[in-house]
């Protein structure tokens, strides 16, 4: 992740925006975040990299 105030600050609005409103009722995350399309499957990498986002984010100073 870029040190970029600018950068970081979209990515982790989209992060937050991704984990606090396209989770369902098992905490998981759809593909779609615009909310219109329901997985019936979940991804890995769509829920895996959540954790990564979070875990770079916390070592960033912004």
């Amino acid at each position: 992740m870029d040190k970029n105030p600018v950068y970081v600050k979209a990515m982790m609005e989209n992060t937050d925006y991704a984990w606090k409103e396209t989770r369902d009722e098992h905490g998981l995350l759809n593909g779609d975040w615009s909310g219109n399309h329901k997985d019936e499957h979940k991804w890995l990498l769509n829920n895996a990299c959540m954790v990564e986002m979070y875990s770079e984010a916390a070592q960033l100073d912004w």
